[in-house]
């Protein structure tokens, strides 16, 4: 006889305290106890003891833990269009034509989409962006949205140094420089930085230049 077993076992969601229920027929075992408890960790993207960083799609805020509206949205159909005629090898050759004029990946593929009517790189040549300029050496040494945190942060001290008593300049710096450590160990975590890397605010000039 199927019956409802209540475990006193909790998964954070929300800030809220949730219990697990499981269906099963005779006493759940440790293995489908774990079992579910993974599933249901990938399904809500936490994990029970921490975090899984490659689910995290997205910086939550740092004190509301919420994502923000703003973002471009990509075509629901992931094919190549019928009327694009650029070729793969025609792409890749536009893509390191602007990443060699100095261009970020976010900007060639809105120069890609903007002038050239390309809606997505990965479509055209099964590639992203980034991945192309990795096999052509012009990647830059730091991601792309590592470099703008830490832009953002030289500039926010930057301002600071002339406006000392400004204390929202301040609290923006603390939140910003938070960001880019979290962001840091994600990128470790994926093996795109090294383990021995650091973020120093005294020389955060020479990271980006």
């Amino acid at each position: 006889m199927i019956r409802k077993t209540h475990l006193k076992t909790y998964l954070p969601t929300h800030q809220k305290l949730q219990p697990i229920y499981f269906l099963h027929i005779a006493k759940p075992t440790e293995t489908l106890i774990n079992q579910t408890l993974i599933s249901l960790t990938y399904s809500r993207g936490r994990a029970v003891n921490g975090s899984f960083p490659a689910l995290e799609t997205k910086m939550a805020r740092v004190y509301s833990r919420k994502h923000g509206k703003s973002g471009s949205t990509k075509p629901v159909v992931k094919t190549k269009p019928s009327w694009l005629t650029y070729k793969p090898k025609e792409v890749e050759a536009l893509v390191m034509k602007l990443a060699k004029s100095g261009s970020s990946s976010a900007k060639i593929g809105l120069v890609l989409r903007d002038t050239y009517g390309i809606p997505s790189v990965k479509d055209v040549t099964g590639k992203r962006i980034v991945q192309i300029m990795k096999e052509n050496k012009s990647a830059p040494k730091l991601p792309e949205d590592l470099s703008a945190l830490i832009l953002k942060f030289i500039s926010v001290a930057k301002h600071r140094e002339m406006n000392k008593h400004d204390q929202t300049a301040k609290r923006g710096m603390n939140i910003t420089e938070s960001k880019i450590k979290r962001l840091t160990k994600y990128y470790k975590a994926q093996g795109v930085l090294p383990r021995e890397w650091v973020f120093d605010k005294a020389k955060a000039k020479l990271l980006v230049e």
